[in-house]
């Protein structure tokens, strides 16, 4: 997504100019934001209890049925705005490897940030249906989705450059009833559908199982909270308006981190005597795969950066944000390999990006449909190869090249 775009020059320095004397004032005060945070943090601590209460139920009686073939399988899908297009790709080519080890899989679970969020419903459900459908989505994305607004209202201290109105309701539009219903249903076999999102008070991700929360919902109140929460993890901060929640604030899941690799505690990867996965034969252990798809490249195009405040914080940013997404793909590896020590445990990392040298169209608009479809296209080829998957994480900070199976 064009950064240069999202922060006009001129609106920006308007902002910065006006913008504290001139946006409306919030309802929270930093008294009852200092004096929720016990609720906030017990509230979060217990999602995420119930959300690992879930994922050993769900591993137990995989690994009890005589008739599966046991393998507890997470997809994670990382933000890249309108290159979102290739992991929707990427997923429906995946589906004509029919068998072996490379074969898409029925997911146990599904995490996703930012335009992740917004693909992870489809490939919870993970029917023919529903991976063509998310696939259309981003190929047949309409014109319009997002809308400067005038200059006048940005000086009036707006929240966000862009109206980005037309993009949400496309979202509502997306979850259709079916598709929620299959997904309340998913939850009662343990099946997880994880976002997440920043809360911009307490500055920490804030992640909701979503299966779990329409699992006994009306569908009406299901599709609402859905909605408001791939919303809420896709809200890119000052480009869209943020979401309120609870009397906090919301944004892209992405200005937290790229990628949901984990939800949970580590603690018993250093307890030998005690592990999760009691029910677990000595002889037979737990298989784990972990399937990353990077919806962006993994390395920077080399550039000449001109000596301006603009250009020099929109690199910046980027360097940042890909800095994250190694060093989330490196945490991942080392987990992998801390997880892999566990005799009770066999597990697989597996990431796919967009590659570094592929040359993406360059467009003057955010959600170019030319642009789009042109990087469905690549996921399709490369989700049919299996030689597309990798296992090396490249070195944040060092990342050259990115090589290696």
């Amino acid at each position: 997504m064009k950064h240069r775009l999202i922060f006009s020059h001129l609106a920006v320095f308007a902002i910065l100019l006006v913008s504290s004397c001139a946006t409306k004032k919030r309802e929270l005060t930093q008294a009852e934001l200092m004096g929720g945070y016990t609720d906030f943090k017990l509230q979060y601590e217990k999602d995420i209890a119930r959300l690992s209460a879930k994922t050993r139920a769900r591993l137990k009686a995989e690994y009890q049925n005589p008739d599966v073939s046991q393998s507890y399988d997470i997809l994670v899908l990382s933000g890249g705005g309108e290159y979102g297009a290739f992991g929707a790709g990427f997923l429906k080519g995946w589906g004509r490897i029919e068998e072996g080890e490379f074969a898409r899989p029925h997911f146990d679970s599904v995490t996703g940030i930012s335009t992740g969020s917004l693909m992870a419903p489809f490939a919870f459900v993970g029917s023919r249906a529903s991976y063509a459908a998310l696939l259309d989505y981003y190929r047949n994305t309409p014109s319009g989705l997002i809308q400067g607004r005038p200059l006048w209202r940005l000086l009036r201290g707006k929240s966000s450059i862009y109206d980005a109105m037309p993009l949400f309701e496309t979202i509502r539009n997306s979850l259709t009833t079916d598709l929620v219903s299959q997904i309340a249903r998913e939850s009662k076999n343990n099946r997880a559908l994880i976002v997440g999102s920043t809360n911009l008070d307490y500055g920490l991700l804030r992640v909701w199982d979503l299966a779990d929360m329409v699992a006994d919902q009306q569908a009406d109140e299901a599709r609402a909270l859905l909605s408001r929460r791939l919303i809420a993890s896709s809200a890119i901060p000052g480009a869209f308006p943020p979401v309120e929640m609870g009397g906090y604030s919301y944004v892209d899941g992405g200005a937290s981190l790229q990628m949901i690799t984990g939800v949970g505690e580590r603690d018993w990867l250093y307890r030998e005597e005690v592990t999760p996965f009691d029910f677990v034969q000595p002889d037979r252990p737990l298989r784990v795969r972990l399937w990353i798809i990077v919806n962006t490249k993994l390395l920077l195009k080399p550039k000449v950066i001109p000596s301006n405040w603009a250009d020099i914080s929109m690199r910046s940013l980027q360097i940042l944000m890909g800095a994250s997404r190694l060093q989330t793909l490196q945490d991942a590896e080392t987990l992998t390999r801390m997880i892999n020590q566990r005799p009770e445990l066999d597990m697989v990392m597996r990431y796919v990006s967009i590659p570094s040298d592929y040359p993406i169209l360059e467009t003057e608009y955010m959600f170019d449909r030319e642009k789009m479809r042109d990087l469905a296209d690549l996921g399709e080829r490369m989700g049919a190869d299996p030689s597309s998957w990798r296992e090396k994480a490249p070195a944040p900070g060092a990342a050259f090249s990115i090589t290696g199976k």
